[in-house]
C-alpha cells in the first residue's frame, strides 16, 4: 500500500466481492439442516411421487444441477 492506505500503480486492486445469485452453493437463510422441503414423506413405496417432490423443490431453489449437456 502506497501513503494513506491507496494502492500503489503496481499494485492490483481489490476485486469486489459479488453473489452470484445462481450458483448452486448459495445459502438462503432459510436454507438450513432440519427443515422440510416438501410435505411427501417416503414410506419405502411411492419413492417416484416422492422423487418428484424432491426434485421440483430443490430446481425451485436452485439446488439442483442441470444434466443437459
Amino acid at each position: 500500500m502506497g501513503k494513506d492506505n491507496e494502492p500503489k500503480d503496481n499494485e492490483p486492486k481489490p476485486s469486489p466481492f459479488i453473489i452470484d445469485r445462481q450458483s448452486l452453493y448459495l445459502l438462503h437463510p432459510s436454507d438450513m439442516p432440519g427443515v422440510t422441503i416438501t410435505t411427501a414423506r417416503f414410506n419405502g413405496k411411492s419413492y417416484e411421487l416422492w422423487e418428484q417432490a424432491v426434485q421440483t423443490t430443490l430446481k425451485a431453489k436452485n439446488k439442483l444441477a442441470s444434466t443437459e449437456a
